[in-house]
């Protein structure tokens, strides 16, 4: 599975040189829950930290969260809390064991997502994130509901996870 990784790493990262801009978000999504989008998004971003990239990987799943269980990590605070501007964007931000990972969990599962996910903040966030990182992989909830859309508008690109021999094709 390492290989595969540092495979679609070098695919990834050759793709992103040909684009003007220096940094991207890229948003991983899937058509359901269980696909496997989590582990792709936290495995994606360790393998570019290991290539040398500065890369921030961001729960924006808010309604089922699950990078914090991935990494070990506590979900107290993280994304949810932004909106409220009352902690930065780097009082968040969890160093993993490679510098070059920053982590930022969900935090509290908030009652309205989608209006978080569509403000102005959450543009604001990504722009931040995409500042301090030279890759934001943002781990989005699956296409089943409207969060993944929004969240892919916001995105400079797109990879869907799906699941061979069991995602239908339509």
């Amino acid at each position: 599975q390492a290989e595969s990784f540092r495979a679609i790493r070098t695919q990834l990262t050759m793709r992103l040189l040909r684009e003007r801009q220096q940094r991207h978000a890229i948003a991983v999504v899937s058509p359901d829950s269980g696909d496997g989008k989590t582990f792709f998004a936290a495995n994606l971003a360790v393998t570019l930290a290991q290539g040398g990239k500065k890369v921030m990987l961001i729960d924006a799943d808010l309604r089922r969260p699950h990078v914090h269980r991935f990494f070990g990590l506590t979900n107290g605070t993280g994304l949810s809390d932004l909106f409220r501007e009352e902690i930065s964007l780097s009082e968040i931000t969890r160093p993993w064991t490679n510098p070059n990972l920053g982590i930022i969990t969900s935090g509290n599962i908030p009652p309205n997502p989608a209006d978080l996910l569509a403000s102005k903040k959450m543009e604001s966030i990504l722009t931040t994130a995409k500042d301090t990182a030279d890759i934001v992989i943002v781990d989005a909830p699956p296409f089943l509901v409207a969060d993944a859309s929004i969240l892919a508008s916001r995105a400079d690109g797109v990879l869907l996870v799906i699941r061979p021999g069991k995602t239908p094709a339509d």
